[in-house]
Parts: structure tokens; sequence; C-alpha cells
């Protein structure tokens, strides 16, 4: 099939994706703004028997992170938490500063 071929099929795509690029044997990258815009790249490919597949989405946050927020979350959920007032906290704070400088001045 000749590019210009192709690039009547592909009109209507390209008036829902206006960025979509197309390489020979090439694999593309389709960026579709919200649900309606996949499901209608999703039939069109279909119906050009085009294989296509879902991209699996890498999570920008390290899965050991990830793990303990979610334990957290649950034990917030369960009850399981601390309360400090801000006297406690203010303290702890004033505690810290005071083992800070004395590290930072060798004593």
């Amino acid at each position: 099939m000749t590019w210009q071929k192709r690039n009547f099929h592909l009109s209507a795509l390209f008036s829902i994706v206006p960025n979509l690029y197309i390489c020979e044997m090439g694999a593309i990258t389709v960026h579709p703004k919200d649900k309606s815009q996949l499901t209608t790249i999703k039939a069109f490919l279909k119906a050009l028997k085009i294989p296509f597949e879902k991209a699996k989405e890498e999570s920008p946050y390290n899965p050991e992170f990830v793990v303990k927020i979610k334990r957290s979350q649950k034990q917030a959920k369960e009850g399981k938490t601390v309360t400090y007032t801000l006297k406690q906290l203010d303290v702890a704070s004033m505690m810290r500063r005071r083992i800070d400088k004395q590290c930072t001045n060798g004593v």
C-alpha cells in the first residue's frame, strides 16, 4: 500500500490525533486526550486489522516507597495512628536543632 492510499485512510485518524507520526514497519506512540479518543483509535486499528497492544505504564515512584505508603494508608484506615500536639512537635524540633548544632561543633 502506498503512502497516498494509506494517507487517505488515515485522514480520519489525523483529525482525532494531530500529533500522530507513522513510520514504515515501525511502532507509533499515540497520546489520546480522553477515553473517547482511545476508543476511536482502537476501533480504527481493528477495522484496518492492525495489531496493537497497550503499553505498560511505569510508575515514577520507587516500588518500595509505594509499598510503604500503602501500608501507612492501611494503618491510618485501621486507626493505628499517633497524634502529636504542636507543643510536642516544637520540642522535638528544638531537640533536633540542638543535636545538629552539637554535631557541627564537634561536641
